[in-house]
């Protein structure tokens, strides 16, 4: 079997929803990752090209359907010559197209693929059920959010389920702001010390994150109001807020790093699946993070850096509870509930935030994991590579 490498990435800022990416449609946005790597990878100065990815691989959520990865490889600058393929799972999307290329990679299917995710909560369709749809209700015809579980339907059901997994697991709300602050707290230091400066690409006249609030303070937090009626733990800042944004790695074979003569940056050791409770969805963060490392053959306790897509509070919750040795090398810029969660491509985002989490640490091992709504669980285990410059 071959193996599956990472040559490097991109994402772009993560906007707030309705701001700087407000006419931007998905598609646009992922154009702009896709081509500054076509332009730094396939179309470079080092004499190693052109290539031609043998895919385009593209997670999405809520856009509007459609194969809109092949629409962001033809809107790309240089334009992608490359079949795409588009991926619905959710929060897990991006980091599931990455998979699948390893995936490909793995069984010689493919030698090069572009692979992430893309969102635009700003210009994602207005949906309408028909009425011939069992859900369809004539007083509320339109609808967010699509239905998960068949015990559970409506546009809070993440929220529901996030409610329900903080009770179950006894948590304190001051605890989930605890981990709100320090998300808020990373991502500003992050920003401000231009710890990622090097895997951004600033398209459409972008300056920022948007989301980051480096003044978020307990006292703010004590007066957020729970967002469900019936509510005690979920408020608007211990809950990630829609976003735009997307991400991108390109992903290789060892054969065509033989033929490019490119350095990856690392190298995917593993990758699983798994289910759990779908009224659970964040309960399946942790089971995901074991299972990856198992299949990796990697120890979690020894891990130099673990990435959690923290839609809720209560996952880093979670993971702090059972492994408290590992929180200094957890979510090391702050996660999505500093920064926005931006669906499809938030997978993609933690993954690029991994692969530099190693690299400032030194380190060499990483997991990252991404619970999904429906309780299912997506994660990857990554080797860094150090280059010879370093």
């Amino acid at each position: 079997m071959s193996s599956a490498y990472i040559l490097g990435g991109y994402r772009t800022y993560i906007g707030k929803k309705g701001r700087a990416f407000r006419g931007v449609p998905a598609e646009d946005l992922a154009a702009a990752v896709i081509g500054r790597i076509g332009r730094e990878f396939l179309f470079g100065n080092d004499g190693s090209g052109p290539h031609t990815p043998d895919l385009v691989i593209a997670g999405n959520a809520v856009g509007g359907g459609g194969n809109i990865a092949r629409l962001a490889a033809l809107k790309a600058d240089p334009v992608c010559q490359a079949p795409g393929l588009t991926v619905d799972l959710q929060c897990a999307s991006g980091l599931a197209a990455v998979m699948t290329a390893s995936a490909l990679i793995r069984a010689r299917e493919a030698d090069l693929v572009i692979a992430g995710g893309m969102e635009s909560a700003s210009t994602q369709p207005q949906r309408l059920r028909n009425k011939n749809h069992p859900l369809y209700d004539p007083e509320k015809p339109g609808y967010t959010a699509a239905v998960f579980s068949p015990d559970d339907a409506g546009d809070l059901v993440m929220l529901e389920g996030a409610e329900r997994t903080a009770g179950k697991m006894g948590a304190s709300l001051e605890e989930l702001n605890d981990f709100c602050l320090a998300s808020h707290a990373k991502a500003a230091a992050a920003r401000d010390g231009g710890l990622l400066r090097g895997i951004i690409e600033p398209a459409f006249g972008s300056v920022r994150d948007e989301e980051i609030r480096e003044k978020m303070s307990p006292e703010l937090l004590a007066r957020m109001k729970p967002v469900l009626e019936s509510g005690r733990f979920i408020h608007p800042a211990n809950a990630a807020s829609e976003a735009d944004g997307a991400a991108f790695v390109l992903v290789c074979s060892g054969w065509f790093l033989e033929k490019s003569g490119l350095v990856p940056v690392a190298e995917i050791l593993a990758s699983a699946y798994t289910e759990a409770d779908p009224n659970y969805s964040p309960m399946t963060a942790l089971p995901t993070l074991e299972k990856v490392a198992e299949a990796a053959s990697l120890n979690v306790h020894e891990l130099d850096a673990v990435e959690l897509n923290e839609p809720f509070a209560v996952i880093s919750a979670m993971f702090a509870r059972a492994y408290p040795d590992l929180v200094p090398v957890y979510n090391r810029f702050g996660g999505s509930l500093a920064y926005g969660h931006p669906f499809g491509a938030s997978g993609a985002v933690i993954l690029l935030h991994l692969l530099e989490s190693l690299r400032i640490s030194d380190g060499t091992y990483g997991v990252c994991a991404v619970p999904a709504a429906g309780g299912v669980g997506a994660g990857l285990a990554v080797r860094r590579i150090r280059s010879c410059e370093e």
